[in-house]
């Protein structure tokens, strides 16, 4: 079970969430009267068109039941935040920063990419490409080393443009 400490004086939260019952001043016991002790309850987000709509967390206290619930509503984008997002839709280029986080939610394992480097056969190409790497400012989509890492690792073109359409709203 995860729990949190709320300040009920405050409003505060007092500790970050952890696993099963608190101690207080190290050792067990009860807690003050104005400190509560609240499950934390996560529930699922829901299932949402993200073409035109967007989810959000939202948090409620249920101070009766010791509650603190974690919960997702659902807003329509309006008219112009879907065309925002129809525009990142063919990204050219990213950050760095940007590239390497959306790798990492695409469930793509950053070392894979260094093998790659290492295993491009052309010299030139593989300095050229570790230093792209390493030192970008941008990354774009059709660079050669882009497209051999990508070849190398078997992502194929509609993959790296969801890698950088993911990128660029990160």
């Amino acid at each position: 079970m995860k729990t949190i400490l709320y300040n009920t004086y405050t409003g505060d939260f007092i500790h970050p969430v952890i696993v099963g019952k608190y101690l207080v001043d190290g050792v067990p016991g009860p807690l003050p009267d104005y400190i509560i002790e609240l499950e934390i309850i996560e529930l699922s987000p829901p299932v949402f068109d993200k073409n035109t709509q967007v989810a959000f967390l939202t948090t409620n206290l249920d101070l009766n039941n010791k509650l603190y619930i974690k919960s997702y509503s659902i807003r329509d984008l309006t008219p112009q935040e879907i065309l925002d997002r129809q525009e990142t839709r063919n990204a050219r280029q990213c950050t760095p920063r940007q590239f390497r986080l959306a790798l990492i939610q695409l469930g793509k394992d950053l070392n894979q990419i260094q093998i790659a480097i290492d295993n491009i056969s052309d010299p030139a190409l593989k300095q050229q490409t570790q230093v792209e790497w390493e030192y970008a400012l941008e990354i774009k989509i059709d660079h050669p080393g882009v497209i051999s890492i990508a070849s190398t690792l078997n992502i194929s073109e509609q993959e790296l443009q969801d890698i950088f359409n993911l990128a660029v709203t990160l």
